[in-house]
């Protein structure tokens, strides 16, 4: 059989060394990227040698190409720790409480649009498998299930707020659940499963990087089994809800193609030269080529050399992070989503993800000083000048 293969066997052993190796050079914390790096693959890797269900097999060059971009991220994770950045305590992003409250009122305000296009494209909108089914065909023919780009970033925005507005929470305040249920709401309205994950994932990451220290695997283990567990049988749920499924497959069929299909989808894609097809079967229809697909093109050195920059990305995310700064906690939060999605498909070019988690933090720390300006002009002083001398200069045409 195919997953007792010994270049399967290899594979899972160096992807298991390497995330020995990850968790020792990123001192035993758990949320060290290369860490979350070589687990996510090293289980991606496990699940499609030994799944039930069976995948077509894939070549030496396919098992290169996963090994040599995890090898790669992990170094350039590495090398994010000899960048020099100065510690910052807990006081990088001061806490505009003005700032939060607008990126929440915004999110509420502009859910009845987004609920709006959603309903014009017909069907019923508690009909979740239905909605899912009208917004990929919507995307299939060309068409864009939303209005405007204040529609479709809105659900972008919505969790980057959360984000923000977890960062400064206080014990009692209210304002985190209620940005908490507007962004669940996006999500759910959405279909994607993904853009729950993205909520969750940094949420996650969010609350133990406020603990303030570092979070072992044993630590992990009791928090991340009871709560996956409970995420895991979730996402089986809410695929069966958005999911129309061909009655020749199972619920664990799709899901576990979900998970590992793009690795065979990668294999046909990295043995066809110019290849430009949307599925493919593996042998199960599939549309997913895992992130390495696109990055291929430029062959597999230049493939090697761009996760070298992305994991020196996320190693310098990661370290201002654990120096306290809440930018770093905010991006760490935001760059989790592609990170976790490389199983699946190629999220760091989705531009408009980066985009608006950009747009939020601006308006987070841009808008307390709007409002004491504008507070200052109510009050016919700027500066401590009055508003009247400031626009005559205090003197007389006469």
């Amino acid at each position: 059989m195919n997953f007792f293969q010994n270049e399967y066997l290899i594979l899972c052993y160096l992807f298991g060394l390497l995330l020995v190796m990850n968790y020792l050079v990123g001192r035993r914390d758990i949320l060290y990227p290369g860490f979350v790096y070589s687990a996510l693959w090293t289980t991606i890797v496990v699940l499609y040698a030994f799944s039930p269900v069976q995948f077509n097999k894939i070549s030496i060059l396919t098992c290169c190409v996963l090994l040599g971009g995890a090898v790669a991220f992990s170094t350039g994770c590495y090398l994010g720790r000899f960048v020099p950045m100065k510690e910052t305590g807990r006081q990088s992003i001061p806490p505009p409480r003005s700032g939060a409250r607008f990126l929440v009122i915004y999110s509420l305000a502009v859910f009845p649009f987004f609920y709006r296009d959603l309903a014009g494209l017909g069907g019923s909108l508690f009909s979740l498998g239905e909605l899912r089914h009208l917004i990929i065909s919507s995307l299939v023919s060309g068409e864009k299930p939303y209005s405007s780009i204040i529609t479709s970033s809105a659900m972008a925005i919505s969790i980057s707020t959360t984000f923000l507005v977890y960062l400064e929470h206080r014990k009692g305040e209210r304002l985190f659940y209620l940005s908490l249920l507007i962004s669940l709401l996006y999500c759910i309205l959405n279909t994607g499963r993904n853009s729950i994950l993205a909520l969750v994932a940094g949420l996650f990451a969010i609350r133990l990087f406020k603990r303030g220290k570092r979070v072992t695997l044993k630590e992990a283990l009791k928090i991340c089994l009871p709560i996956g567990t409970v995420f895991a049988v979730f996402m089986m749920w809410y695929m069966q809800l958005t999911h129309k499924t061909d009655e020749a497959y199972t619920l664990l069929d799709y899901f576990l193609l979900y998970l590992v299909g793009g690795v065979a989808g990668l294999d046909i894609a990295v043995d066809a030269p110019d290849f430009k097809h949307s599925w493919v079967y593996v042998p199960m229809p599939t549309n997913v080529f895992t992130v390495y697909k696109d990055f291929y093109a430029f062959t597999l050195p230049g493939l090697v050399l761009i996760f070298l920059l992305i994991g020196l990305m996320h190693g310098v995310i990661y370290k201002a992070a654990k120096r306290g700064s809440r930018y770093g906690i905010f991006f760490y939060a935001a760059s989790l989503y592609p990170l976790l999605m490389t199983f699946f498909a190629n999220q760091y070019l989705l531009r408009p993800f980066a985009r608006d988690s950009l747009v939020v933090l601006i308006c987070y720390l841009l808008i307390p000083g709007v409002r004491r300006m504008l507070v200052k002009l109510s009050s016919g002083r700027v500066c401590g000048v009055p508003v009247a001398a400031a626009q005559g200069g205090g003197g007389s045409d006469g």
